[in-house]
């Protein structure tokens, strides 16, 4: 089990907060849970950018250490742009 500090937990929530906020019919309907899920993964490998994690979890591209983006499920972009 991976455990954040205050400060990560704060972005984590600005994050989720705002990616919730930007959910459209055009998303697909995305659960929240599936949100956080991807905001916390990216977290857990270091990106501690919110603006990138709300990016992150509304468009489904996992964020690797090396600065490089992959998409292991459908993205829906569309929210994550705006």
């Amino acid at each position: 089990m991976r455990f954040f500090d205050s400060e990560t937990i704060a972005l984590v929530k600005v994050a989720f907060d705002d990616a919730c906020s930007r959910l459209t019919l055009e998303d697909g309907n995305i659960p929240r849970s599936v949100l956080a899920e991807r905001i916390l993964r990216a977290a857990a490998t270091g990106e501690r950018d919110p603006v990138r994690l709300r990016i992150l979890a509304l468009t489904g591209l996992q964020w690797e250490p090396d600065g490089r983006d992959v998409m292991p499920e459908k993205a829906t972009p569309s929210a994550a742009a705006r």
